[in-house]
């Protein structure tokens, strides 16, 4: 009777009379539902992703101003692979949405896992951001008196820091139905797996014995959860 109801004032004469018969469906398909769930889920993504990597930069351009320390390191290295990493993120984000429509889903399922593993990416890159504290560079560089941070996050990683943003790159091409992101953390992804190479290189000539033994006891990029015995180098 309802349904009846509201298809007797829809069609009722007037120049909105097509709006109102596919509204009054509207509201009886059980897919309508699904349609704004579908909605829903698309904003709160588009919103937390972007406002996951916004928390991110904010947070790294206030802790790198606190950390410019004169290099000692006669292998200081000028940071190609950052540099190279944003603006290849810069240019797919830019590019047309039409490029990636084939590659794009709109399932929200997926999305959804993906905002969670985003949160929890997010989560750990700042913890190993946090736990470097005045250690850290963007380029690759032994800072003078500089420690060999091997505690928290360094326990389960030797590099955490990437660890977390490839982890945040391949949780926003989930949350965003991969699309660009697909090849915003292939790209980035590959650079940062460079700049850990050459990290390593500058690490081991300036602590030979106890970056090897920190190499042979914790893994590069993939982290392994567990009970580590840990120690900060002198």
């Amino acid at each position: 009777m309802k349904l009846e109801a509201a298809l007797h004032e829809a069609i009722q004469p007037g120049p909105l009379a097509p709006r109102r018969v596919a509204a009054a469906f509207a509201r009886r398909h059980p897919w309508s539902k699904l349609r704004r769930i579908r909605h829903v889920v698309s904003d709160l993504t588009e919103v937390l992703t972007y406002g996951c990597w916004g928390l991110l930069g904010a947070l790294w351009w206030s802790l790198a101003r606190r950390s410019r320390l004169p290099a000692r390191s006669p292998q200081r290295t000028s940071d190609v692979f950052s540099r190279l990493a944003a603006a290849l993120a810069l240019a797919a984000v830019l590019s047309p949405a039409s490029w990636w429509r084939e590659l794009t889903t709109g399932a929200p399922l997926p999305r959804a896992a993906g905002l969670c593993l985003l949160l929890g990416a997010t989560g750990f890159t700042v913890w190993a951001r946090l736990a470097l504290g005045r250690m850290w560079s963007s380029p690759a560089v032994a800072r003078p008196e500089h420690q060999l941070v091997t505690t928290g996050p360094y326990a389960l990683s030797r590099h955490p820091i990437y660890s977390g943003v490839i982890g945040m790159l391949a949780a926003s091409a989930l949350a965003q139905g991969f699309g660009r992101w697909i090849a915003v953390a292939a790209g980035v992804s590959l650079l940062l797996v460079a700049k850990a190479r050459q990290e390593e290189r500058v690490l081991t000539s300036a602590f030979p014995a106890e970056y090897a033994e920190y190499r042979d006891r914790v893994p590069g990029l993939l982290p392994r959860f567990g009970w580590h015995r840990v120690r900060s180098a002198p």
